[in-house]
């Protein structure tokens, strides 16, 4: 069957580690470095409805006997501490409603040149005897200089691509992508940097919502982007955002429906009754979710009652809101349902023929159970620092020195497959040096990294084979080698991205697919074989879905 799908657009982080022995090496601010006499400039080539073109022309680096580096005209600098202190150029670019962006860039006159060690950013020294009272800004900290080793271990670029370009976000009522450009890149191994002279980027729009309603443009917006020109005509809601006829049932008979699970639901008249609803009018069945109206479908007759045989289905999801939210709600979500009301119905598209094969899927799998409560490391005072907002529920805590096991259900992976992805998220709760952790996958070491102080912290291997992932249960071990014995670690989630056979589980199957196109989804695994009996919805838009026919052709 052909099922319009969702486009998700993931960013991808590479983070690659291992243990090494480096002679330490002490850096200190240079107040004496001389700016260069040339400065980077950008140059708009083209900007109108469908894209923007520019150049950005970047002077050679300089850098200082203490191993800083600037470049004239770059503002940007990394602000993560112990990451290379180097400079680069980003810029916010209006996008069109609605619109995808895609990117194309080429360098010019890229060179590599021999460096003395770069310096990290720094660290705040923070310490029993710091006299607080003096001290008004983080600037007036004493600073200490520690490379992160995860970085400064490797024989590679840092950062490892050019470029950088961002999902589409919202300043405001502006929707807007931000593009980051990497000129100067250092391999701390080689002692190297890798500079380019000159960037030509192009930018192009794609489809394009010229039917969202549009808002004037704020007149005190301070919002600096490449294409203001056209930026001016594209402030707007998302379509998500856009105004729906929503009614309340005030002072009438409500049945309040929580769900923790996503998929397609079924109420019946017996469901009704016994929740003292019997005997209303299904032609006058509304439905809510957080003020939007549920669009759902109505199995039965036109008359009014309803009746056995007849059904209302559905789709209903877990609580996805962020992490604060989830401290008081955790994962169940609520409907609401009436009668007395005006249905919504869903809409209904037959299957379509032809199209590419498609057998498999990249499915997402986390397991971020809510077993232990924490507080005190996890509120940081410095959101940015971390990879993650703050969370106070964790799927496991650990003391140092101590194995701790977690099984993970992955069904029916490929047994050859593009490399599966692993992401755990970690917390330190003890703001000692030199924090070290270890991730096991199958009793094969995946990732060893090092970092200092308090910090929450994403540990990500991108290339884990699908020959170490089994069919069913995997078996994750973690271990914290901390030289203190009290350092305690928290294990907030493990994430596996794979690729996976479309195979139903229990005669149900929930999927989606970014490919763009279409495509003949071949599922197996039903014990079902009547047609009429397969239930497909397409819930790209998950408060008005669409069902999808299925034939006995298909």
């Amino acid at each position: 069957m052909q099922i319009a799908s969702k486009l998700r657009l993931t960013a991808i982080f590479f983070t690659i580690t291992m243990l090494v022995i480096l002679a330490s090496r002490t850096f200190a601010t240079d107040a004496a470095a001389q700016p260069a006499t040339l400065s980077a400039t950008v140059e708009v080539l083209r900007s109108d409805q469908n894209g923007l073109q520019f150049s950005l022309t970047v002077p050679t680096a300089e850098v200082s006997s203490t191993g800083a580096v600037s470049v004239a005209g770059l503002e940007g600098r990394f602000s993560t501490m112990g990451t290379p202190d180097l400079p680069y150029y980003s810029a916010l670019i209006a996008v069109p409603p609605e619109a995808s962006v895609q990117l194309a860039v080429s360098a010019e006159n890229e060179t590599i040149r021999a460096t003395d060690a770069i310096a990290p950013v720094p660290t705040a020294k923070v310490g029993l005897d710091t006299d607080y009272s003096a001290i008004s800004t983080i600037d007036e900290f004493e600073q200490e200089y520690l490379p992160d080793m995860a970085i400064y271990s490797e024989d590679t670029n840092y950062p490892a691509m050019r470029y950088e370009l961002s999902e589409p976000m919202y300043v405001r009522d502006l929707r807007v992508v931000k593009l980051t450009l990497y000129p100067v890149r250092y391999n701390p191994v080689a002692q190297t940097l890798t500079e380019v002279g000159k960037f030509n980027i192009g930018i192009t729009f794609a489809g394009a919502d010229r039917s969202v309603e549009t808002l004037p443009t704020p007149t005190n917006s301070t919002t600096a982007v490449l294409n203001p020109e056209q930026a001016a005509g594209w402030h707007a809601l998302p379509r998500s955002f856009q105004p729906r006829a929503t009614t309340f049932p005030i002072g009438k008979q409500t049945l309040k429906i929580t769900i923790d699970k996503d998929g397609i639901y079924s109420l019946t008249p017996a469901n009704l009754t016994s929740a003292g609803m019997g005997g209303i009018n299904p032609n006058t069945i509304e439905m809510m979710w957080q003020g939007q109206p549920i669009a759902y479908q109505f199995i039965g007759n036109n008359n009014a009652q309803f009746e056995a045989g007849e059904e209302i289905r559905f789709y209903g999801w877990a609580f996805d809101g962020d992490r604060h939210d989830k401290l008081f709600v955790g994962d169940k979500n609520v409907f609401w349902l009436w009668a007395d009301g005006s249905p919504t119905l869903a809409s209904s598209a037959s299957n379509g023929s032809g199209g590419t094969a498609v057998t498999t899927w990249r499915s997402v799998v986390e397991k971020d159970d809510r077993n232990f409560f924490y507080t005190g490391g996890t509120l940081y005072s410095n959101v940015a620092t971390h990879d993650n907002e703050p969370d106070a529920w964790f799927l496991l805590t650990m003391a140092n020195h101590v194995t701790e096991t977690v099984s993970v259900d992955l069904p029916d992976p490929v047994a050859i497959g593009s490399n599966a992805r692993l992401l755990v998220e970690v917390a330190s709760i003890t703001p000692a040096a030199n924090q070290d952790f270890s991730v096991i996958l199958n009793d094969v070491n995946q990732i060893t990294d090092t970092w200092n102080g308090l910090k929450n912290r994403n540990l990500i291997k991108n290339n884990v084979p699908h020959s170490l992932l089994n069919d069913g249960a995997n078996t994750f071990q973690f271990i914290s080698n901390h030289a203190n014995f009290s350092n305690d670690m928290l294990v907030n989630r493990v994430r596996v991205e794979y690729d996976r056979n479309l195979t139903a589980i229990n005669d149900t199957l929930q999927f989606d697919f970014a490919a763009a196109g279409n495509h003949k989804f071949q599922v197996n695994g039903y014990a079902e074989s009547t047609a009429t009996n397969f239930v497909a919805w397409d819930v790209t838009d998950r408060v008005a879905p669409t069902v999808v026919g299925i034939t006995a052709a298909d």
